[in-house]
Parts: C-alpha cells; sequence; structure tokens
C-alpha cells in the first residue's frame, strides 16, 4: 500500500526535485566553542551534493539549495531562499538531518510544508540512528536510511508512481498513521558505484576552511566509515566502504578541469588506510597539476618518515592529527591505542617535509583531572604544532561512550532531543570529577594560552599567503579573545 495522504507525482519519471541545506547555529551540547563552530570554514555540503547525484543519474530535474551558505554569506534571506525554492516548483523537498542540527531542519521543514505544501524526504545520519523518532514528526513524509545510492531512486520512482513505498528497504513513511521502517540494505556500499556529488549544483568559489589558502576550495571522501574503535566517535559504527584510487584520481582531474578547485580537503576519519593503497593514492595526488593542494586527517600512528614524505611529494599541506590528550590512562581510556610518544614524532615528520601539522585535543575525558587537562595543554603548546583545536569530551550519538552515559543516567537524551521533548542543555560527564564549568573555562584556556603566545603570532602571521586568509585569522583571533571571557 502506497503511503497514506501522499499524492503521486506522475510526471513520467522526471520529477522536480530541491535539496535543501538549512543553516544552524552552535549548540550549548556541542563539543566545541562556539567561535570554533562560527569560524571554522564554510565547507559544500557534500552529502546532498551526493544525494543529487543520486537523484540525477536516475533521470530527475534536481537543484541544491545551500541556504547555510546564502544566509552565511548574506546573498540571501530566508524569505528569499524560499521565495527562490517555491520558484523553482519541486514536486519534493529533501533536507539533510544531523541530530545536532535537527531542530534547525525541522523548523525549515515545517516552514517548507506550510508555503510549498510539497513532499519532505528527510536523509542523513539522524535517520539512521533515530528514524522512527524522525518520521513522527508531521513534516516529514518520508526518511531514507543509510546511503541512499539505492534507496532513494527507488522511492522517487514509487512517488513517480512506479511502486509502492513501504516496502522499500532503508525508506521509511507513515501508513494509515503507522510508522513503516524499512532497513538498509546490509551488504557494504559499493562507494566506487556513487556517482560523484553534483557540484554543478553548488557556487564552488564561495567554500573555505579557517586554513584553506586557495580557491576553488571543496571537501572529498575516498572512504566511508573508519576501521578503528574510539569510543567517542560514531563514524566507527557506521558502513564501511573504499573508493578505488582510478576512481579518486578521475575525481581529483574533473574538479580541477570542470570547477576550477585548486585545493581539496579530504573528510576521511582516517585517510591513511592499508600502506599499499595509501602509496598509490599519493602518487595519484602528486599527478594532478602542480597548483593542486590537499589536506587530510590522520592517525598519529599513521605516519612514519616514508609517510611524511610520500605527503610532501602529493602537495598535502595540512594534516589533522587525532591527539586527544597526553595522559596514557585517558588515551586507553578513549580506545585510541597510541601513545603521547608516537604524536611527538608524528609532528616532527610531518614538519620536516614542510607538512603543517593540526592537532585535535580533548578535555574532560575519562579519568581526566585538572593536572591531567594542564598537561595536555602545554603538551599542545610543546609540539610546535601549526594549529591546535579543543574540544570539550561529550557522549556523541550512536558512540560507545554515550552508550555508558544512557547506562548510567537511564535516560536516551538524544532521543528526546530529536522527539522535541528534551531541551537544548548539557551533558553530564560522569567519566570525570571535574564540572562542566570548569571543563569550558579550561577549553577556553587553552585556546588562549596556544594561541596568544608572542611565538606563535609572528609564526602565523609569517605563514600567510593571502590577504583574505589574513582577514580571516584577525577576525577569529579577535572574537576567539572577546569569547575567552564568558561561557557560551
Amino acid at each position: 500500500m502506497l503511503c497514506s495522504s501522499i499524492p503521486l507525482v506522475n510526471v513520467a519519471n522526471a520529477m522536480r526535485l530541491a535539496f535543501v541545506f538549512a543553516p544552524y547555529h552552535h549548540k550549548r551540547f556541542e563539543e566545541n566553542i562556539s567561535v570554533v563552530d562560527e569560524d571554522f570554514g564554510l565547507f559544500p555540503p557534500i552529502n546532498v551534493a551526493y544525494a543529487a547525484a543520486i537523484a540525477e543519474r536516475a533521470g530527475h530535474t534536481v537543484r541544491i539549495f545551500d541556504a547555510n551558505a546564502d544566509i552565511r554569506l548574506g546573498r540571501a534571506s530566508e524569505d528569499q531562499v524560499l521565495t527562490q525554492l517555491q520558484e523553482f516548483r519541486p514536486n519534493a523537498v529533501g533536507l539533510y538531518f544531523s541530530t545536532y542540527m535537527f531542530r534547525d531542519t525541522l523548523a525549515w521543514a515545517r516552514r517548507i510544508k506550510a508555503r510549498l505544501g510539497c513532499v519532505i524526504l528527510a536523509g542523513g545520519v539522524n535517520c539512521s540512528v533515530y528514524p522512527r523518532e524522525t518520521l513522527e514528526h508531521p513534516e516529514i513524509d518520508f526518511i531514507v536510511v543509510g546511503h541512499a545510492d539505492k534507496s532513494l531512486p527507488a522511492l522517487l520512482d514509487a512517488l513517480d508512481g512506479g511502486g509502492t513505498i513501504d516496502s522499500i528497504a532503508g525508506v521509511g513513511c507513515k501508513v494509515e498513521g503507522e510508522l513503516v521502517v524499512h532497513p538498509a540494505h546490509s551488504e557494504p556500499p559499493d562507494f566506487d558505484a556513487f556517482p560523484w556529488p553534483s557540484r554543478h549544483l553548488l557556487d564552488n568559489s564561495r567554500y573555505y576552511s579557517f586554513i584553506s589558502q586557495k580557491r576553488n576550495f571543496t571537501i572529498a571522501l575516498t572512504t566511508l566509515g573508519c576501521p578503528h574503535t574510539c569510543n567517542f566517535c560514531a563514524i566507527t559504527r557506521m558502513p564501511r566502504g573504499v573508493r578505488s584510487v582510478d576512481n579518486v584520481e578521475a575525481e581529483i582531474r574533473e574538479v580541477y578541469d570542470r570547477y576550477g578547485v585548486r585545493e581539496i580537503d579530504y573528510f576521511d576519519a582516517s585517510f591513511l588506510t592499508s600502506s599499499s593503497r595509501t602509496s598509490r593514492l599519493l602518487e595519484a595526488m602528486a599527478r594532478a597539476p602542480s597548483d593542486m593542494e590537499y589536506s587530510i586527517r590522520a592517525r598519529v600512528d599513521s605516519i612514519d618518515a616514508h609517510t611524511a614524505r610520500a605527503l610532501a611529494h602529493a602537495r598535502v599541506r595540512q594534516v589533522y592529527l587525532g591527539i586527544e590528550s597526553s595522559n596514557d590512562a585517558i588515551l586507553s581510556a578513549l580506545h585510541k591505542h597510541v601513545q603521547p610518544s608516537t604524536a611527538r614524532r608524528a609532528v616532527a615528520l610531518l614538519q620536516r617535509e614542510g607538512v603543517r601539522p593540526l592537532g585535535f585535543f580533548m578535555l574532560g575525558s575519562p579519568e581526566e583531572t585538572l593536572v591531567t587537562a594542564m598537561r595536555t595543554i602545554l603538551f599542545a603548546m610543546s609540539l610546535g604544532l601549526d594549529y591546535a583545536q579543543f574540544s570539550r569530551t561529550i557522549a556523541k550519538p550512536n558512540t560507545p561512550l554515550y552508550d555508558l552515559l544512557r547506562t548510567q543516567t537511564g535516560r536516551d537524551y538524544w532521543r528526546d532531543y530529536v522527539r522535541g521533548t528534551a531541551p537544548e542543555e548539557r551533558l553530564p560527564s560522569p567519566w570525570t570529577t571535574l564540572t562542566e564549568t570548569q571543563i569550558e573555562a579550561i577549553t577556553k584556556l587553552a585556546y588562549f594560552l596556544f594561541y596568544y603566545r608572542p611565538w606563535y603570532v609572528v609564526h602565523a602571521l609569517r605563514r600567510v599567503r593571502t590577504r583574505e586568509e589574513f582577514e580571516r585569522s584577525v577576525r577569529t583571533a579577535a572574537r576567539m579573545l572577546l569569547r575567552s571571557v564568558y561561557f557560551d
């Protein structure tokens, strides 16, 4: 039976489909201080662009509305975006839902539904973690659970009159008032079979990261999921997929030639996988035109002398390293399976090859005390890092750390938040004796001590390459200094 109250589109398998990436704001429960979330960058909505590419490949007319970028850059107001959306006359509108930004996106779904009256599709990681709670909201007609490569085309075909919906794997809907959610396909995703993101539907000239130095800038993925077991990260529980080196290299060529991209930030949770694939991948990146540059994310134990040289040869300019702490007991409690000495060696090897290291650190982790937190801050300062990011350790949705918190408190906060029955609040950290106020104060102190050293200021100014980068750095430094005197 077709889901109740949803009309067939019947446009000869050629729907007009709009994807909207809604604007969002910093939340009290987030791990970063607000200035980091607000100023770290403006990134293309890669998940939305993948969904758009899947829909286009299925033969539909698609448009992306990056309302987040439009509004943040002052190019359009909320009403203007909705007017543009209305003028496109979509048969259906898809929105990307994360758990953190669920309520921001739901508010946009509500406005779109009221103004256009069209079908609302929800996708994103939250639909996999809390599918029924997402579908409970009256504004949402359908959800896509898991990767959309198979389920989204089947859903669009059914909406266009090609079949029933309530039996499609990876799709949830409402049948006569009842919620029906079918699990996603169980087989691992064939990442090579995915179309490349529909970057032609985005204005690629406007995106940047805090440390990007070239335009056009984009982000990309070469793997899905993560083989490691860090208990604070949800990516470890996601389905894993790996793209071939040939597929990645062809995408590099496309973004260079077609979109004028000169800098790619790879968002893989752990870019450096097996040694043979890593070597071939870095060789492919090096074959790109000489003005193409990259950033990656990596574990500290994946950096040796040979890899550092290969990264430099491939023009990887920045490597984001998950260092987390300087304390062995804390690293063990986080299931990192590394030692602080490994981080120090990785940073030194990268610096020797001219690759800029950025360290991610977590404060308020299991076993954390004021002493261990201060030692981690001093450790970060001693490494000679080009950049550092300090975050509060929180129980993110769908992580082992959150499973522990849920057991200890007897409450599923994220489920209640998605349902709208819980306020936006700080989650407790029962794994440490530090209070939430102390953890935030230490986090802000870490930023102040790291970035406002005279040596660091001089070093940072010397590496600036463009006026835009200089203005961005000064603006963020001023905002960070101001925010360090009060709590978010």
